[in-house]
Protein backbone atom coordinates (compact mmCIF):
# COMPACT_ATOMS: atom_id res chain seq x y z
CA UNK A 1 0.00 0.00 0.00
CA UNK A 2 1.45 3.38 -1.12
CA UNK A 3 1.71 6.44 1.77
CA UNK A 4 -0.29 9.31 0.02
CA UNK A 5 0.35 12.19 1.88
CA UNK A 6 -2.85 14.45 1.77
CA UNK A 7 -2.25 18.09 0.33
CA UNK A 8 -1.28 21.12 2.63
CA UNK A 9 -4.50 23.48 2.36
CA UNK A 10 -2.70 27.04 2.90
CA UNK A 11 -5.72 29.41 3.07
CA UNK A 12 -5.59 32.18 0.37
CA UNK A 13 -5.06 35.68 0.98
CA UNK A 14 -7.46 37.81 -0.20
CA UNK A 15 -6.99 41.46 -0.97
CA UNK A 16 -7.81 43.95 -0.07
CA UNK A 17 -8.02 43.76 3.81
CA UNK A 18 -7.69 46.36 5.92
CA UNK A 19 -5.73 47.12 8.74
CA UNK A 20 -6.69 47.87 12.25
CA UNK A 21 -5.11 49.97 14.59
CA UNK A 22 -4.77 50.40 18.23
CA UNK A 23 -4.28 54.63 17.49
CA UNK A 24 -7.39 55.32 16.17
CA UNK A 25 -6.17 58.31 14.20
CA UNK A 26 -4.43 55.40 12.10
CA UNK A 27 -5.65 53.41 9.10
CA UNK A 28 -4.70 51.35 6.49
CA UNK A 29 -4.99 48.64 3.93
CA UNK A 30 -3.27 46.21 2.09
CA UNK A 31 -3.42 45.57 -2.00
CA UNK A 32 -2.28 42.76 -3.33
CA UNK A 33 -0.47 42.29 -6.86
CA UNK A 34 -4.07 43.01 -8.73
CA UNK A 35 -3.68 46.67 -10.53
CA UNK A 36 -7.53 46.75 -9.39
CA UNK A 37 -7.93 50.27 -8.03
CA UNK A 38 -11.17 50.76 -6.76
CA UNK A 39 -11.16 49.17 -3.33
CA UNK A 40 -8.46 51.76 -2.77
CA UNK A 41 -10.27 54.75 -4.25
CA UNK A 42 -13.47 54.31 -1.63
CA UNK A 43 -10.80 53.66 1.03
CA UNK A 44 -9.66 56.94 0.80
CA UNK A 45 -12.74 58.79 -0.18
CA UNK A 46 -14.26 57.41 3.28
CA UNK A 47 -10.63 57.85 5.20
CA UNK A 48 -10.91 61.89 4.12
CA UNK A 49 -14.53 63.28 3.34
CA UNK A 50 -14.65 66.17 1.10
CA UNK A 51 -11.90 67.03 -1.11
CA UNK A 52 -9.57 65.70 0.66
CA UNK A 53 -10.58 62.53 0.11
CA UNK A 54 -10.27 63.18 -3.70
CA UNK A 55 -6.86 64.49 -3.30
CA UNK A 56 -5.70 61.59 -1.23
CA UNK A 57 -7.03 58.88 -3.71
CA UNK A 58 -5.00 60.97 -6.13
CA UNK A 59 -2.00 60.13 -4.37
CA UNK A 60 -2.01 57.13 -3.08
CA UNK A 61 -3.47 55.77 -6.95
CA UNK A 62 -0.26 57.78 -8.10
CA UNK A 63 2.24 56.08 -5.26
CA UNK A 64 0.40 52.25 -5.72
CA UNK A 65 0.81 52.77 -9.86
CA UNK A 66 4.25 52.77 -8.69
CA UNK A 67 4.72 50.62 -6.53
CA UNK A 68 2.89 47.66 -8.92
CA UNK A 69 4.96 49.36 -11.73
CA UNK A 70 8.56 49.41 -9.96
CA UNK A 71 8.63 47.08 -7.07
CA UNK A 72 7.56 43.75 -6.16
CA UNK A 73 4.84 44.61 -5.42
CA UNK A 74 3.60 44.12 -8.73
CA UNK A 75 4.58 40.63 -9.07
CA UNK A 76 2.94 37.34 -7.88
CA UNK A 77 2.13 37.44 -4.28
CA UNK A 78 2.98 41.43 -4.13
CA UNK A 79 1.44 43.52 -1.54
CA UNK A 80 1.49 47.31 -1.06
CA UNK A 81 -0.01 48.41 2.51
CA UNK A 82 -1.32 51.84 2.60
CA UNK A 83 -1.74 53.85 5.98
CA UNK A 84 -2.98 57.03 6.69
CA UNK A 85 -2.22 58.85 10.00
CA UNK A 86 -4.59 62.05 10.73
CA UNK A 87 -2.72 62.43 13.92
CA UNK A 88 -1.51 66.00 13.05
CA UNK A 89 -4.16 68.66 12.80
CA UNK A 90 -4.34 69.71 8.83
CA UNK A 91 -1.98 67.58 7.76
CA UNK A 92 -2.85 64.11 7.31
CA UNK A 93 0.28 61.82 6.48
CA UNK A 94 0.46 59.46 3.70
CA UNK A 95 2.56 55.75 3.74
CA UNK A 96 3.09 53.38 0.85
CA UNK A 97 4.99 50.69 1.33
CA UNK A 98 5.43 48.19 -1.02
CA UNK A 99 8.08 44.87 -1.04
CA UNK A 100 11.08 46.65 -1.98
CA UNK A 101 12.94 46.79 -5.56
CA UNK A 102 13.55 44.08 -7.72
CA UNK A 103 17.04 42.24 -7.81
CA UNK A 104 19.89 44.33 -8.88
CA UNK A 105 20.92 45.19 -11.54
CA UNK A 106 17.20 46.75 -11.24
CA UNK A 107 17.31 48.57 -8.27
CA UNK A 108 15.90 51.87 -8.71
CA UNK A 109 14.13 54.21 -6.07
CA UNK A 110 12.06 57.15 -6.36
CA UNK A 111 13.26 60.45 -8.08
CA UNK A 112 11.68 62.88 -9.62
CA UNK A 113 11.73 63.55 -13.18
CA UNK A 114 11.47 66.78 -14.06
CA UNK A 115 11.28 65.98 -18.14
CA UNK A 116 8.13 64.12 -17.12
CA UNK A 117 5.16 66.41 -15.77
CA UNK A 118 2.90 63.85 -15.99
CA UNK A 119 4.65 60.78 -13.85
CA UNK A 120 3.44 60.02 -10.46
CA UNK A 121 5.80 61.34 -8.70
CA UNK A 122 5.24 65.00 -10.53
CA UNK A 123 1.78 64.09 -9.42
CA UNK A 124 2.62 63.47 -5.70
CA UNK A 125 4.57 66.51 -5.57
CA UNK A 126 1.78 69.17 -7.02
CA UNK A 127 -0.50 67.57 -4.41
CA UNK A 128 1.18 67.80 -1.24
CA UNK A 129 3.42 69.46 0.93
CA UNK A 130 6.37 67.09 1.47
CA UNK A 131 7.22 63.60 0.21
CA UNK A 132 10.36 61.76 0.66
CA UNK A 133 11.34 58.05 0.85
CA UNK A 134 13.01 55.38 3.09
CA UNK A 135 13.85 51.91 2.57
CA UNK A 136 15.18 48.89 4.64
CA UNK A 137 18.40 47.18 4.27
CA UNK A 138 17.97 43.67 5.28
CA UNK A 139 21.92 42.57 4.77
CA UNK A 140 21.29 41.37 1.86
CA UNK A 141 18.49 43.59 -0.18
CA UNK A 142 16.60 46.10 -0.03
CA UNK A 143 13.31 45.37 1.84
CA UNK A 144 10.90 47.54 1.69
CA UNK A 145 10.58 50.61 0.17
CA UNK A 146 8.66 53.44 1.98
CA UNK A 147 7.09 56.36 0.33
CA UNK A 148 5.70 59.11 2.69
CA UNK A 149 3.63 61.84 1.76
CA UNK A 150 2.08 64.93 4.11
CA UNK A 151 -0.97 66.66 2.59
CA UNK A 152 -2.45 69.51 3.61
CA UNK A 153 -5.91 69.69 4.80
CA UNK A 154 -8.94 72.00 2.69
CA UNK A 155 -11.88 71.13 4.50
CA UNK A 156 -11.10 72.96 7.52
Amino acid sequence: MRNIVPESRVAEVRYPRRIRFADQSKTGIVLGAEQEYRPLITWCLRALPGMDGHRLAKVALALVRNAHHHSRSGEPGGTVRVVLDRGRAWLPHLLVIDDGPPDPPHLTYPRLERVSAHSGLALVERLTVYWDWSWRWNGAAVRPLTVHAVLESQDR
